[in-house]
């Protein structure tokens, strides 16, 4: 009976994780997108 319980409860637990490293990731990714525009913006301005 247990399992019919912690199935679901796992089941979205993994869900979020997976939906909050997304979301880590895409942080990451503008983060680092933003940092490479302005290197380029300093290069122009040399």
């Amino acid at each position: 009976m247990a399992i019919f319980y912690a199935g679901p409860l796992l089941a979205a637990g993994f869900f979020q994780l997976v939906l909050s490293l997304k979301n880590m990731v895409d942080m990451v990714v503008i983060v680092k997108r933003a940092e490479y525009r302005q290197q380029l913006k300093a290069r122009k301005d040399k």
